[in-house]
């Protein structure tokens, strides 16, 4: 009646332990990284198997029939010891080698087989035996180990007390829950001596504990992890509040650079209106100059014809002038504003408005699938004289202007434009400021044509680039993005 009352219990310890098992598979599922949760369900599981085998065992009546049963507790408890140094491992923070690994679950996959093959028990030895318990009759299941089984309870002992080192260091270094599983791990191995010793005849009168003492550690554990990841949520909930603060912090002093930021666009944007009517006035001030001392060249009485009309067109040239710098300077600042159409750049460039003279040479050589861009036909033209002019500018006595069109097939797609001259050239100083409103170098220039060429390439999405040493030419390299139609 005893034995059947034991078997009950341990029916209720599989069911409970295959529940756990299952349960920590699920969480390990949702929780993908958290592997130690998936060792742990395994482990559960294992020791499922072992209550099943050991409630077996305690109503089988035969010496066969408790073999079975008995094989069925080893083998459980093989694994489960494997599987619990390698859980508490993970939970501990210690990092295992995957070789020692392997070997760990290699050593005990040899023993399970001694254990399945009949190799763990001296057969002729095994036996029913009646044990006293407290005064409560039992049968009990004992028979001789094998050497095989010696080294395999050694192995199963050096196990348990490994995990339980791990668990005492983890407590020791400020993890307190593992204390629940270090006191459910020591009396864990106390039951599996207790049955070691029982099994192989060394002690009579008392009963096999080691699936009980199991459902104790898997609880033990069980709260560990629970107290483990309460801790995590308080430690997660409180990083949320620092993080919450933090942002709270950085939207403040964002708050405050954004302010900064408009303050200092706004100096800039003063700065450089200063610097651009300091530029206007610098540009306009010379051409009044001339025409104010043109004008009191005519007032007086003294002035011949001839000298009229050499002042006359003095003023006409540097009215003239005035108005050019007034068109660029309208043309620069002038929001640009595109009317799209299909481009033949080919065509386009060759039959530029640039004035150049009878000495001047242009060359245009282009790929077919670089000839067609959507762009404003009216802006690129103007954008193209005015590098082509320039070239023509560098080169006074003639020369030859090369343009080469060529396809990028990088993303996003487009095509480069190459126009190179064979002029004077320019030297670093005078390359790193071409690109820079009203710089020239020329008397007559305005600063303009260049900064106008790049506002224009910039606004149909593309970019400017120049190439130039000083007494080798220069080269301007345009890219535009590519038609397809």
């Amino acid at each position: 009646m005893a034995s059947v009352y034991l078997s009950g219990i341990l029916t209720a310890w599989c069911v409970t332990q295959l529940a756990l098992g299952v349960f920590f598979a699920l969480a390990h599922l949702v929780a993908r990284r958290e592997r130690d949760l998936l060792i742990y369900g395994t482990m559960c599981l294992a020791l499922a198997y072992h209550s099943a085998s050991s409630a077996r065992a305690h109503v089988a009546l035969s010496v066969g029939q408790r073999l079975e049963a008995v094989t069925g507790v080893m083998e459980a408890a093989l694994l489960a010891a494997a599987l619990n140094l390698h859980f508490v491992s993970r939970f501990v923070g210690r990092k295992v080698e995957r070789r020692w690994l392997v070997a760990l679950y290699g050593v005990a996959l040899l023993f399970e087989a001694g254990v399945a093959l009949g190799h763990w028990w001296e057969m002729d030895t095994a036996v029913l035996s009646e044990a006293n318990v407290f005064g409560v009759r039992l049968i009990n299941w004992r028979a001789e180990p094998t050497l095989l089984a010696r080294v395999g309870f050694a192995w199963v002992g050096i196990q348990l007390l490994l995990a339980q080192l791990g668990l005492f260091q983890a407590a020791r270094s400020g993890q307190r829950e593992a204390y629940f599983a270090l006191g459910g791990g020591l009396i864990l191995v106390g039951a599996a001596a207790n049955d070691m010793l029982l099994a192989s005849g060394r002690v009579q009168d008392t009963l096999y504990v080691a699936p009980h003492a199991f459902m104790l550690y898997t609880f033990s554990v069980a709260s560990t992890l629970v107290f483990r990841y309460r801790r995590t949520i308080a430690e997660l909930e409180r990083t949320e509040r620092e993080l919450r603060s933090a942002t709270e912090e950085l939207s403040a002093s964002h708050e405050e650079l954004r302010e900064v930021q408009t303050e200092l666009t706004k100096k800039e944007q003063l700065a450089a209106v200063g610097e651009l009517a300091a530029a206007i006035a610098h540009e306009v001030r010379n051409p009044l100059a001339i025409i104010g001392n043109a004008v009191a060249g005519l007032r007086r009485p003294a002035v011949t014809d001839p000298d009229r009309g050499v002042l006359l067109d003095i003023v006409t040239e540097e009215a003239d002038r005035l108005n050019h710098l007034v068109t660029d300077l309208l043309r620069f600042a002038r929001p640009t504003s595109l009317k799209r159409s299909r481009i033949d750049l080919i065509e386009l460039i060759e039959h530029t408005q640039a004035p150049l003279g009878e000495h001047h040479v242009l060359n245009v050589r282009g790929d077919e699938r670089a000839r067609f861009v959507d762009a404003d036909p009216n802006l690129l033209r103007a954008a193209l004289d005015n590098v082509i002019q320039n070239a023509a500018q560098a080169m006074p006595g003639g020369g030859t202007i090369a343009v080469d069109l060529s396809a990028d097939e990088g993303e996003p797609k487009g095509v480069l434009v190459r126009l190179e001259d064979s002029g004077a050239g320019m030297d670093p100083a005078t390359l790193a400021r071409a690109l820079d409103p009203f710089f020239t170098t020329r008397p007559s220039g305005t600063g303009l044509g260049l900064p106008i060429v790049q506002r224009v390439v910039q606004a149909h999405g593309g970019r400017v680039e120049l190439e130039s040493r000083d007494g080798a030419g220069t080269t301007v390299h345009i890219w535009l993005p590519r038609s397809e139609a």
